[in-house]
């Protein structure tokens, strides 16, 4: 089954929402007491890595996929994120280090917008983030 330039701009646009819930997150942290906020970070970067794995996975080939993650830090880190922690749990996974959530949103601008970039002609001409 082949997946369509849109259900692919579908998951992309997920994985934006997740980057601007933990930017929500970090301006509100205050108010959001009630809630779990280290368990709901954990569940966004799980959304996250898994959406924007399956966007380069629909999008490339194997070989194109290999090429990207030996040449791309950003995407092979979202790799390591999504096979080390996210999809499962690793005894080897290394956990990288924020100080704060602006940080950590910073970064996953920058993994998301690197998913955009490599997957470009296999998404929407219109799409943007």
């Amino acid at each position: 089954m082949t997946i369509t330039k849109w259900e692919l701009a579908r998951y992309l646009i997920d994985a934006k929402k997740c980057v601007d819930s933990i930017m929500f997150i970090a301006r509100h942290k205050k108010s959001l007491s009630n809630i779990n906020i280290r368990k709901k970070i954990h569940d966004i970067q799980q959304e996250f890595y898994i959406k924007c794995c399956v966007v380069v996975d629909n999008a490339l080939s194997s070989k194109e996929r290999g090429r990207l993650k030996d040449e791309n830090p950003l995407i092979e880190a979202i790799y390591y994120e999504r096979d080390k922690d996210k999809a499962h749990k690793d005894s080897d996974y290394k956990k990288q280090k924020f100080d704060t959530l602006v940080e950590l949103s910073e970064c996953m601008k920058k993994q998301i917008s690197e998913v955009r970039k490599a997957c470009t002609a296999h998404l929407p001409t219109v799409l943007t983030l």
